[in-house]
């Protein structure tokens, strides 16, 4: 381990799950010139030789896991092999995330103008566009008891837009910043994942931003399902289980606002029946659906089994 971390130091961890080769290189090569170290963290449960080719041969370093750890488990083995490099900042990636050109630089810039006048946690990340809709992600902050969603491509004039968390695929943060808040909570598995850390940095006295200027496309689920108009993130039942069961774990917390529990506890109430009935396979939506409460009511947490 290095005896101090390089301030002007960016490494970025990117964790992948038989990822794509193609895909994979687009991102990587997005990024490559933007940071100073890359750590692949590959969750996948077998050896991809495919993966080492291409990570060897754009000087990516590889850390294969053999097994699924989890993105919380998978984030934090990433940000220590950032640490043992020296990279002062990191930056996390998802396999299925393009950064546009100049996001690093504009993140990096944006979270040095915050810093001037603040030395508690910061994270700050981009404006996230559906790859399939080019839609922006909505921001969410909690005032007053009130669950305000905000787009950030309509905040006008404004280099940075305060919210309470970031999806964690395009998240900056500094190492300082990482151990006051701690790692990611690993027995949460995915899903939750972000928002707990964002609440959990705010909760610490830290400041969590979205930077409009900075800007990547993400998929955002698994697809769409519209009712009555509306368009709703779709998952596979899996990814519902991991969900509810997350949510329900965190009501527990006493960091995370009321009046957040109970803005998604009405919609995810609402979602668990359209999910229920609506979907390709019902039936086994609403039994993962029920499952993940159940466990999360009783604290069951880990990867399923």
């Amino acid at each position: 381990m290095p005896s101090e971390l390089h301030e002007d130091m960016i490494g970025a961890v990117v964790v992948t799950y038989y990822a794509s080769m193609d895909e994979l290189t687009v991102l990587l090569s997005s990024i490559k010139n933007q940071v100073d170290f890359i750590v692949v963290v590959d969750n996948s449960d077998e050896f991809q030789r495919e993966l080492i080719d291409l990570c060897e041969s754009m000087s990516v370093k590889v850390i294969n896991n053999k097994e699924n750890v989890g993105i919380a488990g998978a984030h934090n083995i990433g940000v220590e092999e950032l640490r043992v490099q020296g990279a002062a900042h990191v930056l996390l990636f998802d396999q299925d995330s393009i950064p546009f050109d100049g996001m690093v630089d504009v993140l990096n810039h944006a979270y040095l103008s915050v810093r001037r006048d603040f030395s508690g946690p910061l994270l700050v990340g981009p404006t996230y566009k559906d790859v399939r809709t080019a839609k922006s992600a909505l921001l969410v902050r909690v005032e007053n008891g009130r669950v305000l969603k905000i787009d950030p491509e309509s905040v006008c004039g404004n280099d940075k837009v305060e919210t309470d968390f970031l999806i964690s695929s395009g998240s900056f943060f500094d190492m300082e910043s990482y151990d006051l808040v701690g790692e990611f909570q690993e027995n949460l598995f995915i899903d939750c994942v972000d928002i707990e850390w964002g609440f959990r940095l705010r909760s610490v006295g830290g400041k969590v931003f979205c930077i409009p200027g900075a800007v990547m496309s993400h998929m955002l689920g698994d697809g769409e399902l519209t009712f009555c108009g509306v368009s709703l993130t779709n998952h596979e039942p899996i990814r519902h289980y991991y969900y509810y069961r997350n949510f329900y774990f965190l009501l527990r917390s006493d960091y995370i606002p009321l009046g957040w529990k109970l803005y998604v506890f009405l919609k995810s109430s609402v979602q668990a029946i359209i999910f229920s009935t609506l979907t390709r396979a019902p039936a086994l939506h609403f039994k993962m659906i029920l499952k993940g409460i159940f466990h999360g009511l009783k604290g069951k947490l880990g990867k399923y089994e």
